[in-house]
């Protein structure tokens, strides 16, 4: 199995009618944040048919975006040199690719190796925080691969987002909105 990249693009938030925008917002790194790993996490996530389009889920992740503002930033310092992130909208990384083959038939092959590395998109020289793949099979069913920078969330946040992710690709409002305490 392999999968082929049709198209890699970057996805930024999409606010509406709030008129919220880009700015020089900087989010300090909490003490938890700083002796984390600074690596990426991933994660995969398979879904039987009927999938949305992909369309659908970059308008999902450009809505949970506009409430997830951290994704769509990036590292940088803040005044006095220490890391944060950057909240200037730059965007998530949105990568759409297909599998020539049933994913049932492919399913004990995905357990470790090129396979699977595969259905996730390379982070090497990444600046993005969230990276996203979507890999649709020839039966209809989808597997979207994640790798999230460590450096923004544990592993509660991540598979929070994930979840509000789905609700606002399903057109759910995003409930509770995540709290930023200054």
């Amino acid at each position: 199995m392999e999968a082929t990249v049709h198209s890699c693009k970057p996805v930024k938030p999409d606010y509406g009618d709030c008129g919220v925008g880009p700015s020089s917002d900087v989010v300090p790194l909490s003490i938890f944040d700083k002796v984390s790993y600074d690596e990426y996490v991933t994660g995969l996530c398979a879904f039987h048919p009927p999938a949305p389009a992909n369309n659908v889920l970059e308008a999902g992740l450009a809505k949970v975006l506009a409430e997830y503002r951290e994704w769509a930033g990036r590292l940088g310092a803040d005044d006095g040199g220490n890391r944060a992130i950057m909240l200037n909208d730059a965007g998530a990384r949105f990568v759409e690719a297909t599998a020539d083959v049933m994913l049932a038939s492919t399913l004990m092959q995905l357990t470790t190796g090129d396979k699977l590395l595969s259905l996730f998109p390379s982070c090497h020289g990444a600046d993005e925080l969230l990276l996203a793949q979507v890999t649709r099979f020839r039966c209809g069913s989808i597997i979207i691969g994640v790798s999230m920078h460590h450096k923004v969330a544990d592993g509660h946040a991540i598979w929070t987002f994930l979840f509000e992710w789905g609700q606002a690709t399903r057109g759910v409002a995003i409930s509770p909105v995540p709290v930023h305490d200054p």
